[in-house]
């Protein structure tokens, strides 16, 4: 009875080390058109989520709108899109002061840790923050979508 006992608590012990190492955090990054980023890839071609090696590169940040009128942010090959039935927050300088801002790179990096096959799943949430004069931002909810390009997926 007491080893059975014992190995309960052991498994709940896992369980719930387990769900926390899971939880995800929102992430926040400055949005900048037409400004360089540093970009992380995969140094394999044939997807092999085993090989974890990287390299970098630079990349431009790009906004645009596709065919079904949604705003898309492009960089690093990778595309993230606004939140559906979201319009951007405006926001002040203090409000950005304020935020734990990361860099682009940051993504790809906690993507590859996280051992995820969809990079939307990743964190719980991710906001660009674009300014549009010197006391206001607005503050875009964007979705990051997992896709191929020319054969290789990022």
């Amino acid at each position: 009875m007491c080893r059975l006992n014992l190995n309960f608590l052991l498994f709940l012990f896992f369980l719930v080390t387990v769900c926390k190492a899971q939880e995800k955090k929102t992430v926040y990054l400055i949005f900048k058109e037409n400004e360089q980023v540093n970009c992380v890839k995969y140094n394999s071609n044939n997807n092999n989520r085993q090989d974890r090696s990287t390299s970098t590169y630079t990349g431009v940040m790009k906004k645009s709108e596709n065919s079904n009128k949604e705003i898309v942010f492009s960089m690093c090959r990778e595309k993230l899109f606004l939140v559906k039935d979201t319009n951007p927050e405006k926001i002040s300088t203090t409000d950005v002061n304020e935020l734990d801002l990361v860099k682009f790179d940051y993504l790809i990096e906690e993507y590859i840790k996280s051992d995820m096959f969809s990079k939307r799943y990743v964190f719980d949430k991710i906001y660009f923050i674009e300014k549009i004069n010197e006391k206001e931002y607005l503050k875009y909810e964007v979705y990051w979508e997992h896709y191929v390009h020319r054969g290789i997926q990022n």
